[in-house]
């Protein structure tokens, strides 16, 4: 049986959940199916309920189709639970209001930031500045490295 437990990531300065964390709580056999059955459907709607963040995703390690991956606010996880028939969904309602109520009270950190979203490669400059970027975080993790391998031998 699939855990209750939901993972809030702080995405925009606000607790969110991951769409696919809340499928699997929701037990729903596949996950990414809640993307195409209940968020796109009900999108405007959604959306009445603050901004829908979206990162793109890959399905899994060995890569596929992307996907678009949606991070929803407390009343945003509530409406797709609501229109979730799964027999696990008044209990995962539950849990979505005790995760939210603990991050407001300050109970709860975000354990995860949230994917920041991919750099649009067919942008020459913005491709330059995620290779620079890249090339800035190998060098200063070279550098943390440096001084571990002097004291160890």
């Amino acid at each position: 049986m699939p855990s209750l437990a939901l993972t809030v990531h702080e995405v925009e300065g606000e607790p969110r959940v991951l769409d696919t964390d809340l499928a699997k709580a929701l037990g729903m056999a596949k996950p990414a199916m809640i993307r195409s059955n209940i968020i796109e459907p009900n999108r405007a709607t959604l959306e009445q309920f603050g901004s829908l963040p979206a990162v793109k995703a890959n399905p899994g390690p060995k890569g596929g189709r992307p996907t678009t991956a949606f991070y929803l606010n407390e009343e945003q996880a509530l409406y797709v639970t609501m229109h979730c028939r799964t027999e696990r969904a008044n209990a995962v309602k539950v849990e979505v209001v005790k995760v939210f109520t603990a991050w407001r009270r300050g109970t709860l950190q975000p354990l995860v930031p949230a994917q920041p979203a991919l750099p649009n490669f067919a942008d020459p400059i913005e491709a330059a500045l995620a290779f620079v970027q890249a090339e800035r975080g190998r060098r200063e993790e070279a550098a943390r490295k440096e001084p571990l391998k002097e004291h160890r031998t």
